[in-house]
């Protein structure tokens, strides 16, 4: 549909007259002239001020094209991407963890990763705060509307987490493990991330008993005093409680082959079973970067411990 091109003495109100008209809301259209302009304010004519429909392109040769942010919604909508993800209080089998998931055929599960999901959290919480703080929506400030585009929004928050993670081509199921969450904060950062992937899963890792994983801190890495397992044992707990659909309990002291194979079953891979456990980080190691963690971290044949049918 072509836009209206109009002759205009009140600029601002013509071109909100004209947005409207761009999105085919001819009710709103008439209510906007009868309100604010005279006859003799709105005439159409053919040569004037043009404005061309912000869902430009819809009709080439007679045919139907999406624009480039339908595209962009068409991606995320037609395809809900699943994902699971590890998220871990640290020195709890996270590793572990990761290492079981990876062996079901078609996962491609990443690493730590220097937590995206702070950069990205943060962002998002700081732009809805800067919104809000913007006042009222005029036709010329940011804000042109007093609604926004959530499912936007979301769909590139999801595409930015793809791309960083790159998953491998042939992968039906990715996704990523990380211990740096905001426990803190009652991990409003794992929200929003299940928001961004509404078919994702959370495996929670956590350690029942504190005292033992603030001295495996201490004994890998150094003095960890400023780590609070024990409120991240809470957080998980909770929020288990709060999406018992999409998230799994696992701590350490349930790493055996049951509770595994209930994993799977929450996961959606029934067709599967495991017949062990695979241990990684054993003896107060932990999981390296760069070329030793790739070389000290592959899974050796021997130790495949899974079985499909």
């Amino acid at each position: 549909m072509a836009c209206t091109i109009l002759r205009y003495r009140n600029p601002s109100i013509v071109r909100l007259c004209i947005f409207l008209l761009c999105h085919e809301l001819p009710a709103l259209v008439s209510t906007c002239v009868e309100a604010q302009l005279s006859e003799d304010e709105l005439v159409e004519e053919e040569t004037g001020f043009q404005v061309l429909s912000l869902l430009q392109a819809k009709t080439v040769n007679g045919a139907n094209h999406p624009n480039q942010l339908e595209r962009l919604m068409l991606s995320c909508e037609q395809h809900c991407v699943p994902m699971v993800f590890v998220v871990s209080s640290g020195r709890s089998g996270s590793t572990t963890v990761l290492h079981m998931l990876n062996q079901i055929p078609g996962y491609d599960i990443k690493g730590e990763n220097y937590n995206i999901m702070e950069a990205l959290s943060d962002m998002y919480k700081e732009r809805m705060s800067a919104r809000e703080a913007y006042g009222p929506a005029s036709l010329y400030n940011w804000r042109r509307s007093s609604e926004q585009n959530s499912s936007a929004i979301m769909c590139g928050l999801q595409t930015s987490v793809l791309g960083m993670l790159n998953p491998n081509p042939s992968a039906r199921v990715s996704g990523f493990k990380e211990i740096r969450w905001d426990f803190e904060n009652h991990l409003t950062d794992l929200d929003l991330l299940l928001k961004m992937f509404p078919c994702g899963k959370a495996v929670l890792n956590y350690r029942k008993n504190i005292e033992e994983q603030k001295v495996s801190y201490d004994h890998a890495m150094g003095d960890f005093s400023d780590q609070h397992p024990g409120i991240a044992k809470l957080e998980l707990i909770a929020f288990n409680e709060r999406y018992k659909d999409r998230s799994f309990l696992l701590p350490l002291e349930d790493l055996d082959v049951d509770h595994f194979n209930a994993m799977l079953r929450f996961l959606g891979e029934g067709s599967c079973k495991y017949t062990d456990v695979y241990h990684d980080n054993s003896d107060e190691g932990f999981t390296r970067g760069g070329f030793l963690g790739w070389l000290l971290g592959r899974l050796p044949e021997e130790a495949q411990v899974l079985q499909c049918s």
